[in-house]
């Protein structure tokens, strides 16, 4: 936190540019950055063809309870431009978080964005955490960081220096902003770990990477007119979106690995550019352009002919996530009508090469790609929220299950009465585990699931039993563990009637075993009823629909297969707990 409020405090200091009213977040960026993107998000307020995607947009954000209110403390349809540069490349950082500035359309609620960040003021802070600031008798030790972070020199004849903390490394003050600077406040949690209220509209989010900070408080000490990006920005008031980028630490960070990525290679050459930058015109007929900036003309036209090979590879590398996406009918609705007008869009290209610029460009009409794919997106985010739902309570089910087995050395069968007559199933015997204790204490244990006075209780099956997406008759549940009758030479299931299986039962392995599937066919939930495992004649599982299956390792993981993807050796192998059998799933 010491390091945090000195860089803080040096921040403030060095950048009188922040006092000034902001045009717009562009300029705020230095154009010797790394990267930057910005968007005019209030232009697409306006964009007919994106009128479905503001109406899903609200509709998701109704349903999470307008979510970026929440967490930012203004509305979606008040902002005006967002943001995100990086002050230097990942490899000189260290930090891939970027700067995020935030400009409203009119001024913002200032308390309502305090308290969606939870944000606290640098002195308040201090306070909190008073202990980290008592001065050391020694020099800090291997690991810890110094108590001062050096501040880089400006040129002598670029204004005047900042005022910076004290001279004592161990004395560290606290930014006291004048009336001029913007305020600085910390927050408690969060990738983002200061604010700065820059102006009535303006809003400044800084990441914890203390060395991306320090990068940034170098640029702004030497702030210059000019620098790579500086053309980029330049354009930013002309365009829906910008983006752009300096290619040499890009190039650096891929000759940095071990080995250059083998499918990069033949196009190395683009490479060579300086800076590369990507504008859209987002209306009824949207254009992106991609721009190349070289060092010569000579190196641009050898770089021609190798951009066209790359946008012909994209169309290439399409067509193929196009025939993915068909394996998967709810999501090809989605997909193939923007693949398809990505393709197109791609096979219309126009690149040419002028002086150090190379330029592609490509234009489409979005409106009606966009309005057929979001018109079946619901369909697909309710399925894709069915199966993070029914994924959660396997994983409920999991933990009761080792919870059981932790506190009786083995895990829960069928509760059966003194003659081993079944009377309950074993989703009955974890209900202390899953939060129905009260409904246990209930059952008359001597009597069956379905006896008059033990129905009544169990009348309402627990939403942890259930699979969401599939419908199932009241009281019955998809969710069944393997058994067999009788144990089985070539390996058996999970649940054999008359045997306590336990870790050390589990010779296969807990992560290549399975506890529970989603069948095929529901059963009633509190009935001694499972899926039956015949090697010779396997279950069904999963819904018939989309051929999906949720499982329960042991282990306590959970996946979801697609039943046409598991060979039967392999589900054979997975159903049991101690074939001897090894498993390969990494397809």
């Amino acid at each position: 936190m010491r390091v945090r409020i000195t860089l803080a405090a040096v921040l403030l200091a060095a950048v009188p540019v922040l006092a000034q009213p902001a045009k717009g977040s562009p300029d705020l960026v230095p154009p010797t950055s790394f990267a930057f993107v910005t968007a005019k998000v209030s232009d697409l307020q306006q964009v007919e063809a994106l009128k479905p995607v503001r109406e899903m947009i609200a509709k998701i954000e109704k349903m999470e309870g307008r979510r970026v209110e929440e967490q930012l403390g203004v509305p979606l349809n008040s902002i005006d431009r967002i943001t995100l540069f990086w002050p230097a490349s990942p490899g000189e950082s260290g930090s891939a978080e970027p700067i995020i500035i935030v400009t409203t359309v009119e001024a913002y609620n200032e308390a309502k964005v305090l308290k969606a960040l939870n944000a606290i003021p640098a002195a308040e802070s201090r306070k909190r955490h008073r202990s980290v600031y008592a001065p050391k008798a020694t020099a800090p030790g291997i690991g810890e960081r110094p108590a001062a972070i050096p501040v880089p020199a400006p040129p002598a004849k670029e204004g005047p220096l900042p005022v910076t903390p004290g001279s004592d490394p161990n004395a560290v003050k606290d930014p006291a902003p004048t009336g001029d600077a913007p305020e600085l406040y910390f927050r408690e949690h969060g990738i983002f770990f200061a604010v700065y209220l820059l102006d009535e509209r303006t809003i400044v989010l800084l990441p914890e990477s203390d060395r991306g900070l320090l990068s940034l408080i170098g640029q702004l000490l030497r702030r210059k007119a000019d620098g790579p990006l500086a053309d980029a920005l330049a354009e930013s008031g002309k365009h829906t979106v910008v983006a752009a980028a300096q290619v040499g630490p890009i190039n650096d960070l891929l000759h940095g690995e071990e080995r250059f990525p083998p499918e990069l290679v033949p196009f190395r050459s683009l490479l060579k550019s300086k800076t590369v930058m990507l504008t859209a015109d987002i209306a009824a007929k949207t254009t992106f352009t991609v721009k190349l900036t070289f060092p010569d003309a000579a190196t641009t036209r050898r770089a021609e002919p190798v951009l066209k090979t790359l946008i012909e590879l994209g169309i290439e590398k399409l067509g193929e996530l196009g025939k993915k996406a068909g394996g998967d009918a709810e999501l090809a609705k989605v997909l193939q009508p923007l693949l398809e007008l990505a393709t197109s869009s791609l096979e219309k290209a126009e690149v040419k090469a002028d002086g150090t610029t190379l330029t592609a460009q490509v234009s489409a009409e979005i409106g009606p790609a966009v309005t057929k794919a979001l018109d079946a997106l619901p369909a697909v985010l309710e399925a894709a929220a069915g199966r993070m739902q029914t994924s959660n309570n396997l994983k409920q089910i999991g933990l009761a299950l080792h919870n059981y087995h932790d506190t009786y050395n083995y895990f829960p069968g069928n509760i059966v009465d003194k003659d081993g007559k079944p009377l309950f199933s074993w989703r009955v015997a974890i209900l202390p585990f899953v939060e129905q204790d009260n409904m246990y204490r209930q059952l008359d244990m001597t009597r069956a699931w379905d006896d008059p006075v033990n129905a009544k209780v169990l009348a309402n099956m627990p939403k942890v039993f259930q699979v969401y997406g599939r419908e199932a008759e009241k009281g019955k549940t998809y969710f069944q563990m393997p058994y067999s009758p009788k144990a089985l030479p070539g390996g058996s299931p999970f649940q054999v009637p008359g045997q306590k299986t336990s870790f050390a039962n589990i010779t296969d392995g807990s992560s290549n075993t399975l506890m529970v599937v989603e069948a095929t066919d529901a059963v009633s939930w509190a009935k001694p009823d499972d899926l039956l495992f015949d090697p010779q004649k396997l279950p069904k599982l999963g819904d018939p629909k989309t051929k999906r299956f949720h499982a329960l390792f042991g282990d306590g993981s959970v996946r979801i297969f697609k039943r046409d993807k598991l060979t039967d050796d392999q589900l054979k192998a997975l159903l049991t707990i101690n074939g001897g059998e090894v498993i390969d799933l990494k397809d």
